[in-house]
């Protein structure tokens, strides 16, 4: 954690004997086109706005992202399964980071006679799930927020500071850099650490001593515990040395930074070391999602999906241009820095593009990069203006950032209003529990509604999962305690997977008759999964015929989709989210609630 310390102090101040200009051509200074005193108030407003953005419905409800859940439970279960999760999809930081944070807040809850014992503090969790994902959340919003800083101290110290003022606007603005800062996953953490990693590399090639490569692969090490794709960043610890010197030295230095990133990486996931054959059996799956399809999107291109909607999507298509031309321009006509960054995300592109499982979010190591490109090109095409005429420059450069900032201004605006207005899960569950009795056994494809689930159902659920992970069943345990005799619905939602582990689609599920035996009453069909199976009808064959055939002979009783309307908001908050669902579509999958014609009417129907 000194590294890390050491590496935000360098971004304070400008160092010494960094070169004056960049770029093969550049004017030297043209970074400044806003002076310091002004960069840091613009900075200052910028910060307080981005940060009453990433605060507005961050109280989202818990259940919205599973993903988010999962991580939660898991850095929660540390507590009782002891320092080894088990578990590597991601590695291991995070979830330290936060069981660390659900214990001081275990610890000061205990002081004031809150908790008595932690299966106290685990009830209040599942009573009160929100409380401990705003916890995460927090970390989250933290990371976010000094991702902001420290992209505009790393312009700022090299490229000038209205570089790093734009850049940090640019970020501050993307969808995904939001959507990344108010969910408790360990994406937004990577991101910082590699951006710290990327300014004590920039100090490092400016002529600082070894320490600063070792610094930069500690912090490499860390991004990489923290998801594994930032481990690409043992690009700049093996390159930079060679392009300052060549030699033994360099030799030394470059197996420094390589030694620091693999020190890094193993205390942050130390079990990665202890527990070598649950790691590399997780490992290799994660690895394998490189290689094969996602069901569904087979055929799909990374390639082209980042190219066309992932980077346009997380900066708006203004601001994504400017940032892939500005990384071809640090290739072709930059110094040695420039081209190690613009490097990495070009080394990025290629590798990520290369699997058909793609996720805007997946190109958060690379938005820092493109916005410090990109605002390099935009204050260099604007130098002659500067130059000829200084009183219409700081005009013309509004004029551009405004452009840039304004389509994807516009995208975070929607998503955040879109927090607040109920889903379409949300909204289907309501109309069961107005419509159908307690009881009712309803089958539901993954994604479904959320419904209150009997206590029999749960208790099934209990062994199921123990079954699957012994001792991942408490949050069904709580609901099973707190629900009353004749309540619930017989849930059961058909796993997506029958091998998560390896990623085998459940097909078995798929088996309509077996489930009208059963007794269930109400099918529902989750657009979430359908649309994809839809997609490849030859290949897809099973779950393609018991769609068929629900629609064939069910009858159709409800359905919401994203063009649903709800009336009730209550609040200010909820009556502006229900006009962006109006507006842009409600969140959530389109929901087909289906009775099968063999049950006839449905008993007790109201």
């Amino acid at each position: 954690m000194g590294g890390v310390a050491a590496a935000m102090g360098t971004l304070r101040r400008n160092p010494p004997g960094r070169p004056s200009d960049g770029p093969a051509g550049r004017a030297p200074g043209m970074g400044e086109a806003v002076p310091g005193r002004a960069a840091k108030r613009c900075l200052l407003l910028l910060l307080v706005l981005a940060l009453l953005v990433r605060l507005w419905n961050i109280d989202y409800p818990a259940r919205t992202i599973g993903d988010e859940e999962n991580v939660i439970d898991r850095a929660l279960l540390l507590g009782q399964r002891g320092p080894n999760p088990g578990w590597f999809v991601y590695p291991s930081l995070f979830l330290y980071l936060l069981f660390v944070m659900d214990g001081m807040v275990y610890l000061g809850g205990r002081a004031l006679g809150a908790f008595g014992s932690p299966a106290d503090f685990a009830a209040f969790y599942f009573a009160h799930p929100l409380a401990l994902h705003l916890v995460g959340r927090g970390l989250a919003l933290a990371s976010g927020m000094a991702c902001l800083i420290v992209t505009f101290r790393v312009g700022r110290a090299w490229w000038g500071a209205g570089v790093g003022l734009v850049a940090a606007g640019l970020l501050a603005a993307s969808p995904v850099h939001l959507l990344a800062s108010r969910m408790a996953k360990p994406d937004i953490l990577m991101a910082l650490l590699l951006l710290l990693a990327i300014g004590a590399t920039c100090r490092y090639l400016a002529g600082g001593g070894g320490a600063w490569i070792g610094t930069a692969g500690a912090l490499v090490g860390f991004a990489t515990s923290t998801k594994y794709q930032a481990g690409l960043g043992v690009l700049w610890l093996a390159l930079a040395p060679w392009v300052r010197r060549a030699g033994r030295r360099a030799m030394m230095e470059g197996a420094l930074g390589l030694g620091a990133a693999g020190v890094g990486f193993v205390a942050g996931t130390p079990f990665a070391v202890l527990d070598w054959p649950t790691f590399t059996m997780f490992f290799s799956t994660v690895a394998s999602l490189m290689h094969a399809g996602w069901y569904g999107l087979e055929g799909r291109s990374g390639y082209a999906f980042y190219l066309l909607r992932g980077f346009p999507s997380a900066l708006g298509w203004p601001g994504a241009l400017l940032g892939l031309i500005g990384c071809g321009r640090w290739l072709l006509c930059g110094q040695a820095r420039e081209r190690l960054l613009a490097g990495f995300v070009a080394v990025f592109y290629g590798w990520m593009g290369y699997s058909s499982v793609a996720s805007a979010l997946y190109l958060l190591p690379t938005l820092p990069l493109l916005a410090l490109a990109g605002s390099d090109l935009l204050l260099a095409a604007t130098a002659k203006v500067r130059a000829a005429s200084p009183a219409k420059s700081p005009w013309l450069l509004a004029g551009l950032v405004a452009a840039c900032l304004l389509p994807p201004v516009i995208h975070s605006l929607r998503d955040t209003l879109l927090l607040a207005a109920r889903d379409t899960r949300e909204l289907a569950g309501a109309w069961i529990t107005a419509h159908l009795p307690p009881g009712t056994r309803v089958l539901s494809e993954p994604y479904g509604p959320f419904l209150p689930v009997a206590a029999g159902r749960l208790a099934e659920m209990i062994a199921e999962r123990e079954r699957r992970a012994a001792g991942h069943g408490m949050r069904l345990r709580f609901l099973r305690e707190r629900t009353r005799p004749g309540e619930g619905f017989w849930y059961y939602e058909m796993p997506l997977f029958s091998n998560t582990t390896t990623g085998q689609l459940a097909v078995g599920e798929y088996h309509l008759d077996r489930f009208l035996n059963e007794g269930y009453g109400v099918v529902v069909l989750s657009g979430a999964v359908f649309d994809r199976y839809r997609r490849f009808p030859e290949r897809y064959p099973v779950q393609n015929g018991f769609f068929d055939r629900v629609r064939r002979e069910g009858t159709l009783i409800a359905r919401f989709d994203p063009s649903t309307p709800w009336c009730c908001p209550e609040t200010l908050n909820g009556r502006l989210g229900e006009a962006a669902a109006r507006t842009w579509g409600r969140p959530g999958p389109t929901l087909l609630i289906y009775r099968p014609a063999a049950n006839g009417p449905l008993p007790g129907a109201r």
